[in-house]
C-alpha cells in the first residue's frame, strides 16, 4: 500500500499481510494482560475471572482437523501441547474415548504396604525410636489420603500424560494442588523423587491470580524471578537441595519438603515426552462425527417414500408426429397434483407424473450400521477390554478374564512411581528407620475376594500377615488397626448377650450339667461310676473291671 511523508509526497507502496485469527486473539491477550500488570489491576477479581483461571489448570481442549493431527503425531515431541488438548476435548465429546478413561482411571485400588528396610532383629520392633519413626508414618498416612490423592491423579495422567502440582501441607490435612500443564516443563528425573520440572512464573502475572492462592514457597521463587540479580545457578544436574535456579521468568523446583514438595507424575513412566494414553485412538476418533452424519443420511433416506406415475403419450397421432405428445395436459396434470399432495405425509413425496400407473418407491436401511461398526473399532482400538467399553454380542468366560488380566497390568504400571514418591516423603520424615512403600489390587469384587481369601487361607496356616488381610477389605494397616481396637473397646460389648442353642444352653442343675447337650445316663453293673465321672480311671484295674 502507499503511504504520504509529512511534505504530501508519495513513499515506496509497502506490502502487510493480514493477521490469523490465531495471531490476532494472541495480540489481544497480550494486550489485556499488560494492560492489567501496568495498572496493577491483579487485586481486582471477579468470580468469572477466577472461575475461568481455575477452569485452564484442567482444562484446555483443541478441536483440531485431520490434517493438523497427523501432524502433530508424526512429530509428538514438537506437538505435546496440541496432542494434550485433543485427548481433553475427546473426554467430553466421544463416549468410547469417555468410558476408557473412565474404565482405566477407577480401576487402580492403591492398597498400600508397608515394609521396614532396615530391621536387624525382633527387638527394633519394639523400641522406642521405631515406635517414634513408626508413628510418624502413621501420622503422615492419616493426614494424606493417598488412594483419594493418587487415584486423582492417575485419572488426571490419562488424559494428559503427566500431572504437575506441589503437595500442600499447611492444613490438617495433605493435598496435591495441580499446576497448570502449559506452565511446567520435565527437566530431569530423580530415582526416589520421579521426575523434576520448571515452573513459568508468568502464571501469576495474569488477572484473577494471586501468590495467597498458592504455598509460600512461591512467594520466594516470584522474589528470586523479580527482584534478583542476574540469572544465575540455572543447572539441570543442580542437587534437590540446590534446584533453585532461575531462567527467564523460568523457576526450578525441588520435591523435597523443606524446598517446596513439588511432584510430578507421568503414565508413560519410561517417557519423558508427554504422549496421552489415548493418543493412538485419535486417527480413528476424529472421524466419529463424519461416521455420525453419513448413518444420519441413511435414516433419513430410509424414512423417504416416493410415488411415481408413468406418463400416457398419444399413441394414435393424426397428421404426422407431434412434439412433446402427452395425452395429459400440464395444467390438468399440475392441479390433481396439488390435490395428492394434501393428503400425504410430508416425508411421502409426488412427482409430477401422470396417474395411469402408480407406483411406490421406498428405501431400505443397509443391514451393516457403519455409526455402530465405527464405535465397536474405537473400542477394540482402545487397548483395552473392548467389549467392556462398547458391545453389542456376546463374550466367553475365558475370554473376559484375559482380557481383564491384561488391563489390569496396563494399569498397575504406574504403582512403582507412586510407591517410590511415597516412600522417599514418609523417609524424609523419620530418623532412624526407613520405609517400603507398595501398592497393589484392583478394584473389583472379585479381585478383592480372591486377596481377602488368600490372606485368611494363609493365616490358617499360622502365616498371618495383617496388612494383606487390611487390602482384602479395601484399608490399610493403620485403618485396620483402629478399627479392631475401637471395636475391642467399644462399649456396645456390654450390651450384647449370647443367645441360648443347643450347645450353650444349661439343663438341670450346675451341679449336674455345666451347659452344653445333657450327658446320656449308662446304668450297668460294672460302670455306673464311671459314667459320673466321664472316665474308668481309678477305681478298676488295668483291663477297666471293676473290683
Amino acid at each position: 500500500m502507499a503511504t504520504t511523508n509529512k511534505k504530501g509526497g508519495v513513499t515506496k507502496s509497502t506490502t502487510q499481510t493480514p493477521l490469523t485469527e490465531t495471531q490476532l486473539y494472541d495480540v489481544l491477550d497480550f494486550a489485556r494482560e499488560y494492560y492489567a500488570t501496568a495498572n496493577n489491576y491483579h487485586g481486582v477479581y471477579t468470580p468469572d475471572l477466577i472461575n475461568n483461571r481455575l477452569g485452564e489448570i484442567t482444562l484446555s481442549p483443541k478441536d483440531i482437523t485431520s490434517e493438523d493431527l497427523q501432524s502433530a503425531i508424526r512429530d509428538p515431541v514438537a506437538n505435546q501441547d496440541k496432542l494434550i488438548g485433543y485427548s481433553e476435548w475427546l473426554q467430553f465429546s466421544e463416549s468410547v474415548s469417555k468410558r476408557t478413561l473412565g474404565y482405566i482411571g477407577n480401576l487402580l485400588a492403591f492398597n498400600p504396604a508397608i515394609t521396614c528396610l532396615n530391621i536387624e532383629n525382633d527387638e527394633d520392633y519394639h523400641s522406642e525410636q521405631y515406635k517414634k519413626d513408626y508413628a510418624k508414618v502413621k501420622d503422615f498416612f492419616g493426614k494424606f489420603d493417598c488412594k483419594a490423592q493418587f487415584k486423582y491423579v492417575h485419572r488426571r495422567t490419562l488424559i494428559d500424560d503427566s500431572f504437575y502440582s506441589v503437595l500442600r501441607t499447611d492444613g490438617d490435612k495433605y493435598e496435591f494442588q495441580e499446576l497448570p500443564h502449559k506452565y511446567c516443563k520435565i527437566t530431569g528425573r530423580n530415582s526416589e523423587w520421579g521426575y523434576l520440572f520448571d515452573f513459568d512464573m508468568n502464571w501469576f502475572l495474569r488477572m484473577g491470580l494471586s501468590l495467597d492462592q498458592y504455598p509460600a514457597v512461591f512467594k520466594r521463587m516470584y522474589n528470586e524471578i523479580f527482584y534478583a540479580q542476574g540469572i544465575e545457578n540455572y543447572d539441570p544436574s543442580n542437587r534437590l537441595t540446590a534446584r533453585d535456579g532461575t531462567w527467564a521468568l523460568w523457576v526450578q523446583t525441588s520435591p523435597l519438603p523443606k524446598d517446596g514438595n513439588f511432584a510430578c507424575f507421568k503414565f508413560n513412566y519410561d517417557m519423558y515426552a508427554n504422549i496421552p494414553f489415548l493418543t493412538p485412538l485419535f486417527s480413528d476418533a476424529i472421524n466419529k462425527s463424519l461416521v455420525r452424519t453419513l448413518q444420519n443420511d441413511q435414516y433419513i433416506i430410509a424414512s423417504q417414500k416416493l410415488l411415481i406415475g408413468l406418463i400416457p403419450l398419444l399413441k394414435d397421432q393424426k397428421g404426422g408426429q407431434v412434439k412433446d405428445a402427452f395425452a395429459v395436459d400440464p395444467k390438468t396434470m399440475g392441479k390433481f397434483l396439488g390435490v395428492l399432495a394434501q393428503g400425504l405425509a410430508n416425508n411421502i413425496n409426488v412427482k409430477p407424473v401422470p396417474f395411469s400407473d402408480v407406483k411406490d418407491v421406498a428405501f431400505s436401511l443397509p443391514e451393516r450400521n457403519m455409526y455402530q461398526e465405527n464405535n465397536k473399532s474405537l473400542a477394540s482400538n482402545s487397548g483395552v477390554t473392548s467389549r467392556l467399553i462398547y458391545a453389542d454380542d456376546g463374550m466367553s468366560a475365558t475370554e473376559v478374564v484375559y482380557s481383564a488380566e491384561i488391563d489390569k497390568m496396563i494399569a498397575e504400571s504406574v504403582y512403582p512411581q507412586y510407591g517410590s514418591w511415597l516412600s522417599a516423603m514418609v523417609n524424609a520424615l523419620t530418623e532412624k528407620y526407613k520405609f517400603k512403600i507398595t501398592f497393589s489390587g484392583i478394584n473389583r469384587a472379585d479381585n478383592q475376594k480372591f486377596n481377602l481369601d488368600m490372606a485368611l487361607k494363609l493365616a490358617d496356616k499360622g502365616m498371618v500377615d495383617f496388612q494383606s488381610i487390611a487390602n482384602g477389605m479395601n484399608m490399610d494397616i493403620f485403618e485396620f488397626e483402629e478399627r479392631l481396637s475401637s471395636s475391642a473397646n467399644n462399649p456396645l460389648w456390654g450390651k450384647i448377650k449370647l443367645l441360648p442353642n443347643a450347645n450353650t444352653a444349661s439343663f438341670g442343675s450346675a451341679s449336674e450339667n455345666d451347659g452344653g447337650r445333657p450327658k446320656e445316663k449308662v446304668v450297668s453293673d460294672s460302670n455306673d461310676r464311671n459314667n459320673d465321672r466321664m472316665s474308668n480311671i481309678g477305681d478298676g484295674d488295668e483291663n477297666g473291671i471293676d473290683k
